[in-house]
C-alpha cells in the first residue's frame, strides 16, 4: 500500500503522522534539524535556496509556540509565511468552500491544526498536488511535529536510542502527541516503550504499536531511562544530565525548518 506522505521516490511530500515513515527519513529530519540548530545557535541564517516558496498556517493560534517557531523557521529558510484568514469547518458542511479558498491561495506548504482527526489527510487528498500538508495536530490522532521535537531532545540526551527504555504515564488513546512519539520511537529503534495503564483498561491495539503494557507503575519506572508524563507534558530522566539541553523553542524552529526544506526539495 502506498504511503500518502511519500512520493514515488520515497521523498517527503506531506507530514501527516509519524506512523509508516521510514527510519532513514525520520533520522534525516533529525540530522538536518541538528545542522539548522547549530546555525541558529551561532546566529547564522539558512544556506539553502527556497526563496519564492511560501507557507500558510491554518488553524494555529497567532501567539502559540508553534506559530512563533514557524515564523522563525520560514525566515531562516527565506520563504514567506502567512495565516489563513478563515477557519475550517468541524462537520460535513462547508468543506467545498474551504477547499476552494485554500486552493485559490498561492502557497506551497500548509501547516494545519484541527480538532477533528483525519482533517490533514482529507486536505492532502483533495487539494491540488502542489499543496503540501504538515499536520500540527488533528484531535487525538496525531501531532507529529511536536513529537519530532521531543524525539530530537531525547536523542540529544541519549544518542544511542537502541539502548533506551521509555515509559509513558497517561492515556495514549487520548493523546495524538503520545501516539506520534511512540511510532517515531519504535521506528528509529528504541527497544522498549512501556505504557502505564490501569488493570484491564489497556487501549485496543496498543500492543500492535510496539508498546509493552504495564499495570504496576513502580515496576514500569524502576529501570527506565525516562518517563513521559502526558498529564503534565513533561519528560523526567532518571539520571542527571551531563550537559544542558538545547532550548526547546530553538529546537522547534530547527525541526520545522528541516521538515519544510525536505518537503520543498521533494517537489
Amino acid at each position: 500500500m502506498l504511503n500518502p506522505q511519500l512520493n514515488r521516490h520515497k521523498g517527503l511530500t506531506h507530514l501527516l503522522c509519524t506512523e509508516g515513515l521510514p527510519k532513514a527519513l525520520l533520522l534525516q529530519i533529525l540530522d538536518r534539524a541538528q545542522t539548522y540548530l547549530d546555525r541558529l545557535t551561532a546566529g547564522l541564517g539558512g544556506t539553502d535556496p527556497y526563496s519564492g516558496a511560501s507557507l500558510l498556517a491554518v488553524g494555529i493560534e497567532g501567539e502559540s509556540a508553534l506559530q512563533l517557531a514557524l515564523t522563525e523557521a520560514t525566515h531562516f529558510l527565506g520563504i514567506a509565511c502567512g495565516a489563513f484568514p478563515g477557519s475550517l469547518p468541524r462537520d460535513g458542511q462547508g468543506w467545498q468552500q474551504a477547499l476552494n479558498e485554500l486552493s485559490d491561495i498561492e502557497c506551497d506548504l500548509l501547516v494545519v491544526q484541527h480538532p477533528v482527526s483525519g482533517t490533514p489527510y482529507f486536505l492532502a487528498q483533495h487539494l491540488p498536488a502542489e499543496r503540501h500538508v504538515m499536520n500540527a495536530g488533528d484531535g487525538c490522532h496525531a501531532k507529529p511535529i511536536e513529537a519530532l521535537v521531543d524525539l530530537f531532545l531525547i536523542r540529544e540526551r541519549r544518542p544511542d536510542l537502541n539502548a533506551l527504555i521509555a515509559v509513558f504515564d497517561g492515556s495514549l488513546q487520548e493523546s495524538g502527541f503520545a501516539r506520534s512519539l511512540v511510532h517515531a520511537m519504535t521506528t528509529v529503534g528504541v527497544p522498549e516503550v512501556r505504557a502505564i495503564v490501569l488493570a484491564g483498561e489497556a487501549p485496543e491495539g496498543i500492543e500492535r504499536m510496539g508498546v509493552l503494557v504495564c499495570e504496576d507503575a513502580r515496576r514500569a519506572k524502576a529501570d527506565a531511562d525516562l518517563v513521559i508524563d502526558l498529564e503534565r507534558d513533561q519528560i523526567t530522566w532518571q539520571a542527571v544530565a551531563q550537559t544542558e539541553p538545547s532550548d526547546k523553542h530553538q529546537v522547534r524552529v530547527a525541526v520545522c525548518a528541516s521538515i519544510c526544506s525536505l518537503i520543498l526539495e521533494a517537489r
